[in-house]
């Protein structure tokens, strides 16, 4: 049976897998051009400031469970193609793969916690300032002040669904990635890149910690 300390390895494409080619720049779709360089956003850690990566953060928690907890979530994946003619292994959950012991609830209910902490969302002030960032940093369609408002107000609300470091990360290399202002589709490929497995891994324990307490244990 595969366990997840045996699948703990840098993401690939969006949540495991194989790696796939490199993403075509994306359409023009967003706000007017700003110069690269040109936004300096107060209160938020430059790069060099920034702990690890999300992946790596991940990694730490799965190796972090006990093996008496390890040994009860079994990975479900499943083979898809990809938008780019290959193919890789998505990960969609964890199964609960039989009855946890007597005594497991305390050491499940304090890994939850941490994983929980991990999940937490960023304030909207700060994805604001964030999106901000990359919008004087990336070109693209939208030029009228109110459009641009309400399409970050609409972009903040999702983000705050993904954990901080992952939203920041995100935000913060995509400007690289691509000169243009991104589509939702495309910030939400890359959030779940580095974001899904950490998710999955919180609703996961929660429904392990539940059973812990119908068992008794």
């Amino acid at each position: 049976m595969k366990h997840i300390s045996e699948a703990i390895s840098p993401p690939t494409s969006p949540n495991t897998g194989t790696t796939k080619p490199a993403k075509p720049a994306s359409s023009t779709t967003g706000t007017a051009p700003g110069r690269p360089g040109s936004a300096t956003s107060a209160g938020l850690p430059t790069s060099a400031d920034q702990g690890p990566k999300p992946s790596e953060r991940t990694r730490a928690l799965l190796a972090s469970l006990p093996s008496t907890v390890d040994s009860l979530l079994k990975p479900v994946e499943r083979d898809r193609t990809t938008e780019w003619g290959g193919w890789d292994v998505e990960l969609i959950g964890y199964e609960l793969a039989g009855d946890p012991p007597d005594g497991l609830a305390a050491v499940v209910g304090e890994h939850l916690r941490l994983v929980e902490q991990a999940c937490a969302p960023m304030a909207e002030h700060k994805i604001m300032l964030l999106l901000g960032r990359v919008r004087v940093m990336t070109q693209g369609r939208l030029t009228d002040a109110q459009d641009l408002v309400a399409q970050s107000k609409f972009y903040a609300r999702e983000l705050r669904k993904w954990p901080a470091d992952v939203v920041e990360y995100v935000l913060r290399t995509q400007p690289s990635a691509s000169k243009w202002w991104p589509a939702w589709q495309e910030l939400e490929e890359q959030l779940a890149l580095h974001g899904k497995r950490r998710l999955l891994l919180r609703d996961a324990l929660r429904r392990l910690l539940a059973r812990c307490s119908l068992g008794g244990g």
